[in-house]
């Protein structure tokens, strides 16, 4: 007797009732197919992984994540009286250890109170305690456009920050501030006084 092999074609464009098929049958996925659905998987945890956004450093899933969820400053900061740039990790530690100093003088009953004076220069927004309060700019988490086939081995946020620090448009911008500050005359406190009517 001869055995008889009984054969069906199925033709199924829609992915899930493909699946759904070949796992009912148990047909053996071919080696492609399995490296397709790990490499699908793969993907799938990656997105669900929580991760820091090199631009405004807060934490994001980007399965969970939004354009205009990341608000960040996309220039450097800029110290009006060290006339350095920098990062905005650098402004944060320095308008810390300002706040440090005015607390100890403030328990020492010292008078004089320091300040810092670091602008923005994307923006030229003052930098303050709250140094990421107000950002000028809007996006997607993640890094940005121009660096988006960067390899990420080393830290992508002090590359973006880099990469900030040489943001032209902002340097224009911060030159002719400057100049515009130099040009500007002291203005002398004027008092009025109350006139006869």
């Amino acid at each position: 007797s001869q055995d008889v092999e009984k054969w069906i074609v199925m033709i199924a464009k829609d992915p899930l009732l493909k699946s759904l098929l070949i796992e009912d049958i148990e047909f053996k996925e071919t080696h492609l197919q399995l490296k397709q659905k790990q490499d699908e998987e793969d993907k799938r945890m990656d997105e669900e992984t929580v991760r820091q956004c090199p631009k405004c450093t807060q934490n994001y899933i980007p399965a969970k994540s939004n354009y205009g969820d990341c608000c960040y400053h996309d220039g450097f900061v800029y110290d009006l009286d060290t006339q350095e740039r920098l990062t905005g990790d650098q402004a944060r530690e320095k308008v810390q250890q300002i706040k440090l100093a005015n607390r100890r003088q403030q328990q020492q009953q010292q008078l004089p109170k320091l300040e810092t004076n670091l602008i923005w220069a994307c923006c030229l927004t003052l930098a303050d305690d709250q140094i990421y309060a107000s950002p000028c700019q809007r996006g997607a988490h993640g890094l940005p456009d121009e660096l988006g086939n960067l390899d990420l081995t080393y830290d992508p946020i002090a590359i973006v920050q880099e990469h900030f620090s040489k943001n032209t448009l902002a340097s224009k911008k911060l030159d002719r501030f400057l100049q515009n500050q130099k040009h500007r005359p002291v203005q002398s406190k004027t008092t009025y006084s109350a006139g006869k009517r």
